[in-house]
């Protein structure tokens, strides 16, 4: 309900732009090398329900130092020329009161800390050169419990795929990338205590042994290569169908007297340093009527060449540096300012920005929609307030 049902609009998009990453990365393919490191993240992370982790087994419990994952592994992905592709982080932790790190579904507190790499060390198990395409990211282990089931989880299925013969040397990572979970899951031992994480465990005592039984099978599945051979299981229900919209659709837009969608409200100062911030507001529409904007953007930052006599695009709404703010005013009128976050790196010259947008008018009692776009006045970025 708070987030007025499903969006269609909004979400046909994701789901479009995910699998057009795939294909991307499909048709992009080449070999490569996967390099590997691990270290460890200290004063990083609490245990949030110690009492319950106490419940487990003392000799279980007596072969780590630490009550929480403090381990994070960095693959790193190159070209055969050591050009780097992307890295793949995978760290437990879970974000609380904006303090900010990627999530690990689990117990893990994190507090503000970070760890960085210059330099990571071949892998040393399987092929080190394969095809490989990856982008930047995260991988959140899926665990939500305490550290020992993560343990217990990957004990078994690293002792399933080396009893096969298939993989040696191995290590498993577990990796949470379906968006989704099926609540918390504790041991035996820390369900009995039934603090939050126990009290919501909602398959029972015996979940994690659950689990443990099918991860079995899945390892032992890989290291056989008779993946093919596993039963689909049941299907996920089609919710689509039963959903329900309670956004109404975006209104008529409407501007202020003697104007046009695009028109400047507030215009930009003439000159500007690196590391000033740009601000222009303009005259726009609802945001929505732009639909599926792949491909496209709300926001240009461009430089002047002297060379071509041209503008070259430098940022769009997709940069670190910009900052797009859409305001829905009264009487149908709204507006939208564009923030550009002057960079040190910056170079001097003449810069304008642009902004793009679709408004919704009645034209003979029907709703039509009509891009439009709007351009500052040029100003200059230069290491001194004073220019020629």
């Amino acid at each position: 309900m708070s987030c007025k049902g499903y969006i269609k609009e909004s979400i046909k998009p994701l789901v479009n732009g995910i699998v057009k990453s795939i294909d991307i990365a499909h048709d992009t393919m080449k070999p490569g090398r996967i390099y590997r490191n691990r270290g460890e993240l200290d004063d990083s992370s609490l245990n949030r329900s110690p009492q319950s982790y106490l419940n487990n087994p003392k000799d279980e419990r007596h072969r780590y130092e630490w009550n929480t994952d403090k381990q994070v592994l960095v693959l790193k992905f190159t070209d055969l020329n050591g050009d780097g592709i992307g890295m793949l982080r995978c760290c437990g932790r879970r974000p609380v009161l904006g303090r900010y790190q990627r999530r690990h579904h689990g117990q893990a507190v994190q507090s503000d800390a970070g760890v960085s790499s210059s330099q990571t060390d071949p892998v040393q198990h399987g092929r080190d050169e394969r095809p490989s395409a990856v982008a930047s990211s995260d991988c959140r282990r899926s665990d939500d419990h305490h550290r020992l089931c993560r343990c217990r989880s990957c004990s078994r299925r690293d002792d399933e795929l080396e009893s096969e013969g298939a993989f040696s040397d191995s290590e498993v990572v577990i990796a949470g990338l379906s968006n989704v979970y099926t609540h918390y899951i504790t041991t035996y031992e820390e369900y009995q205590v039934q603090r939050y994480e126990g009290a919501s465990t909602i398959y029972g005592p015996h979940t994690l042994s659950a689990y443990l039984q099918k991860y079995r099978g899945l390892a032992r599945a890989i290291a056989q290569d008779r993946v093919s051979e596993l039963p689909i299981g049941p299907q996920p229900p089609f919710f689509e169908r039963n959903l329900f919209n309670w956004l109404p659709a975006a209104s008529i837009d409407k501007k202020p007297v003697n104007s046009s969608f695009g028109d400047v409200l507030e215009q930009v100062y003439p000159v500007y340093r690196q590391g000033d911030v740009v601000s222009v507001t303009f005259v726009a529409g609802n945001p929505r009527n732009s639909g599926d904007i792949r491909d496209k953007t709300f926001v240009t930052v461009e430089i002047y060449d002297n060379r071509t006599d041209t503008w070259k695009v430098v940022h769009t709404d997709a940069s670190w540096e910009t900052r797009f703010h859409w305001l829905k005013g009264s009487k149908q009128q709204s507006n939208s300012t564009v923030e550009w976050h002057i960079p040190l790196s910056a170079p001097s010259g003449s810069y304008r920005i642009k902004h793009f947008g679709h408004s919704k008018e009645r034209k003979n009692l029907r709703p039509v929609v009509t891009p439009y776009e709007g351009t500052s006045n040029v100003f200059k970025v230069a290491t001194s307030f004073y220019y020629e």
